[in-house]
């Protein structure tokens, strides 16, 4: 009776009736071999055999004899496997992107600073928040009114702003793209109606003045703080010009609007009152040209009406 089988070398159960190899499942009628050789093989010396030497530092597998000649054959179970059909692959799942909105990331956005203080603690503390070095903040700054800060994300804008607010300077914030030079005929209406030497006075002030926001109108005369200035009205602000020597860069003062609380018409004094929210503050306007001082009256209600 077999012990092991012929075929796959498995271990056999032991009794009467055993016909297949419970393994391979191979068929065990006729694989036994004769008595005469199967007793020869059995009887056969084993030569070539090296028995190494057993230390207790050697490895266990260096403690096995190694036949030097061809070891038995045993041929591997074979397993036959169905194949499964194939799953059909799963739809590719794309998420469509989140459109922008406010403050997302891909929002853009520009300061345009108008107004400086203190220059030196501006410069200070713009460097801290600012992706550049102190030098690079220094030019910006000196260029005021200018850009400070070009297309940043709203997360890098907003300490930008909050020193800006500390500070109590004036600015505007520009969203996406704006060109950054327009020529006096784009950026004021009817520019080319205005007196000669009040288109000469505009064109001296830099350009960056008029960035993030849209001149409404122009006034040639008005008369504040005892001097005589060019007023500018914009969405946002009043500009008050002066050129204070022909040797000299126009110089300009800034009343946003933000700062008003209201605004009362005198005409017969041919004079508008400016109420601030700052508590006692009021400046007065004095235009001599009605259709001006009627003008800038009723712009200014319908803006801080709303």
């Amino acid at each position: 009776m077999m012990r092991f089988c012929p075929a796959c070398g498995g271990r056999l159960p032991q009794g009467e009736g055993i016909r297949f190899c419970v393994h391979c499942g191979q068929k065990l009628a006729g694989l036994m071999p004769e008595e005469d050789s199967f007793l020869a093989a059995v009887a056969e010396p084993v030569d070539d055999v090296a028995l190494p030497s057993v230390s207790d530092q050697a490895p266990l597998i260096d403690a096995v004899p190694q036949h030097a000649s061809a070891r038995r054959q045993v041929r591997p179970r074979r397993i036959v496997v169905a194949d499964k059909p194939a799953r059909p692959a799963a739809p590719e799942t794309r998420r469509a992107a989140p459109a922008a909105g406010p403050g997302t990331t891909d929002e853009q956005y520009s300061v345009v600073l108008k107004t400086i203080a203190d220059k030196e603690r501006l410069i200070g503390r713009l460097s801290q928040v600012l992706s550049r070095g102190t030098t690079a903040t220094r030019m910006a700054v000196e260029l005021v009114p200018g850009v400070i800060a070009y297309k940043n994300s709203a997360a890098e804008i907003r300490p930008v702003l909050d020193i800006l607010n500390g500070e109590g300077l004036y600015y505007t914030v520009i969203q996406g793209d704006f060109e950054m030079k327009l020529s006096l005929h784009e950026q004021i209406p009817d520019f080319a109606r205005l007196d000669g030497a009040l288109q000469q006075l505009l064109a001296q002030v830099p350009s960056g003045l008029w960035l993030g926001e849209t001149v409404q109108f122009v006034c040639a005369e008005v008369l504040w703080e005892n001097d005589s200035h060019v007023l500018v009205v914009t969405d946002q602000a009043l500009y008050m010009i002066n050129q204070p020597a022909l040797d000299q860069p126009p110089a300009w003062r800034i009343i946003p609007f933000a700062q008003l609380a209201n605004v009362a018409l005198h005409a017969e004094d041919e004079e508008l009152e400016c109420l601030f929210k700052e508590y006692g503050r009021e400046e007065c306007l004095h235009i001599q040209d009605q259709a001006d001082l009627t003008q800038v009256y009723r712009y200014l209600n319908h803006v801080l009406a709303k």
